[in-house]
């Protein structure tokens, strides 16, 4: 339960750095809840899309947790001696969307785009952080430095 309340407690908390567990805990917690809300807001039958293809309470969860995703990603990625700014990868190739406006090359460049993104950067959320203190500030599990 702790590694779900921490993020939530650091809200838009982008210095520092966040174990692995801490962010994969958020991750499945986020997932979970999303897929949660589409289902409710499907219940009654219909399925009203607010924006971006999500109903109002999918919206919501969506954009209450986004933050505090988006920060634990960053710390996450601090953890492992990267940039915050590498969280980019996931959100940059959706601008493209939009600017797509049913292209269907465009589109497929765009998809192309955002898979590899996602790889990416899901491969350096999964790295180890560093041991010991590194810029982003002292080992989040607390052990001495080496």
């Amino acid at each position: 339960m702790q590694w779900i309340i921490a993020p939530l407690k650091k809200y838009a908390e982008f210095n520092g750095r966040a174990r692995r567990t801490e962010f994969w805990v958020f991750f499945l917690f986020f997932g979970v809840l999303t897929l949660l809300a589409n289902y409710l807001d499907k219940l009654d039958g219909t399925h009203t899309p607010v924006a971006a293809g999500m109903g109002v309470v999918e919206l919501v969860v969506s954009l209450l947790l986004l933050l505090p995703f988006i920060a634990v990603g960053v710390r996450r990625l601090h953890d492992a001696e990267r940039s915050g700014w590498w969280m980019l990868l996931l959100y940059i190739p959706y601008l493209s969307v939009v600017a797509a406006r049913g292209d269907q090359q465009l589109m497929l460049v765009t998809s192309g785009a955002i898979v590899v993104g996602a790889v990416g950067l899901f491969t350096m959320l999964l790295l180890p952080g560093t041991p010991g203190a590194n810029r982003f500030g002292s080992n989040p599990r607390g052990l001495p430095d080496e």
